[in-house]
């Protein structure tokens, strides 16, 4: 599948990203892994695959933390998105990888489960900063795993709606419609749907699907997967209810055209042919949204079901189990450091977690992202289960109904269910 730039780099957040390869052998490897101090008393080696506008505020931070002392040397391996999965996977398998890396949660489950990484507890129990009261509680709690503290929150990217706001005026509208029910942002959404020269409210037939979907799934009160069972869910009653909403959306509202290609809405938002999109909240930042000037809106995503929630795609830093005791104290002065200056990303549209810098009245003059703050008190996030793969619930159910080729609802996540569950029972080979 063809994905744009910014799309490509949060991929791993709705599609585990290819932990299951950390079984890989063989191939070569990178000897900067655990490279020796040059000029500082300890270097760390840091690799992320952060490929969009998040990586300017990233190398920012870094940078800044490798001026601002001289104990520590951050030696930054920056990846592109494509690959990036296989070569963490590789160097984990062969016992060779970097002092810290990043990744969402449900991407390092599988290196939980292996004890890839050191438990954090005892390193940070002292420290002000990563304390579980500066962190959302549902954004702090994904990074545990069997009661131990492995991963440190970097920062979240929360679906979105950005919306026209010209178009709104136009409609009789002064600001989206997200709360009251499904009847009340499906009114306004036909407000301004002039067939297929204007939709009024864009769902995608393709990315980012993979948050639009969770989204509606926890809306409707539903979740992807029962631990105590071994068993998908995505057939149960609340993900029906959560797939046949979004297709009536498209087919009975008509609230959207049939046929999407991946970063089509952004190009009909721009030019006036779209009055509300569904896209994460890198896309603050997009050039082509930027050309709507002053109409150009950021809100929350609309309730459509009975309960209030959104996915939030994740990121967090882990630490490498072979670490050395100097290298994992070097490494959480870092993470440290990053926290308390993380508005740099939020400057280029990703949603810090560290809370001060979210109630700091520099972030609240920033605009877009500080609506996508509000999503983190009810946001949801992949299931961190070993070896997850859900391909088969886009493949088999959610891209056939979507895009009008199939109306099973019920069989078609069925099948989708079965298939998820035989490969999480048969120890997701």
């Amino acid at each position: 599948m063809s994905l744009s730039r910014n799309s490509r780099r949060r991929w791993s957040i709705a599609v585990t990203l290819l932990a299951g390869a950390a079984m890989v052998a063989g191939g070569s490897f990178w000897a900067t892994a655990h490279a020796a101090p040059a000029h500082a008393s300890v270097t760390i080696t840091l690799w992320s695959g952060l490929s969009g506008p998040d990586q300017t505020g990233f190398k920012k931070i870094i940078d800044g933390f490798n001026s601002s002392q001289s104990s520590v040397v951050v030696n930054y391996d920056q990846n592109s998105f494509n690959g990036y999965g296989t070569k963490l996977a590789t160097a984990l398998s062969a016992g060779q990888a970097p002092n810290m890396w990043t990744l969402d949660a449900a991407g390092s489950a599988t290196y939980m489960s292996q004890g890839q990484m050191t438990p954090l507890d005892s390193l940070i129990a002292k420290s002000k900063i990563l304390s579980p009261s500066n962190f959302a509680k549902t954004n702090w709690n994904a990074y545990r795993y069997k009661g131990k503290q492995l991963m440190i929150p970097l920062d979240v990217v929360p679906l979105m709606m950005y919306y026209n706001k010209a178009l709104l005026k136009k409609a009789g509208l002064k600001s989206p419609v997200v709360s009251g029910g499904l009847s009340k942002v499906v009114a306004a959404a036909k407000k301004m749907t002039k067939g297929s020269s204007q939709y009024g409210m864009v769902i995608p037939t393709d990315w980012p699907m993979q948050f639009m979907w969770p989204t509606m799934l926890a809306q409707f009160g539903g979740k992807a997967y029962d631990s105590k069972s071994n068993k998908s869910l995505v057939n149960s009653k609340a993900a029906v209810d959560a797939l046949t909403t979004l297709r009536s959306l498209i087919y009975k509202y008509h609230l959207g055209p049939t046929q999407y290609a991946v970063d089509q809405d952004i190009k009909m938002l721009a030019n006036g042919s779209a009055a509300q999109i569904f896209d994460g909240s890198w896309q603050i930042t997009n050039p082509t949204l930027n050309t709507l000037g002053k109409n150009f809106g950021v809100s929350v995503v609309p309730q459509f079901g009975p309960r209030k929630a959104v996915f939030i795609g994740d990121t967090g830093f882990a630490l490498y189990k072979k670490n050395s005791t100097a290298e994992n104290k070097a490494a959480i002065k870092f993470i440290e450091y990053y926290e308390t200056h993380s508005i740099d990303m939020a400057r280029v549209g990703d949603v810090p977690v560290y809370q001060p810098v979210i109630k700091s009245a520099a972030f609240k003059k920033l605009g877009g992202v500080v609506q996508a703050a509000k999503e983190l008190k009810y946001g949801v996030y992949n299931p961190p289960i070993p070896n997850y793969d859900d391909h088969w619930l886009y493949d088999d159910a959610l891209w056939p109904v979507l895009r009008g080729q199939s109306s099973d609802i019920k069989g078609d996540l069925t099948k989708a269910a079965n298939a998820i569950t035989n490969h999480l029972q048969n120890g997701g080979g």
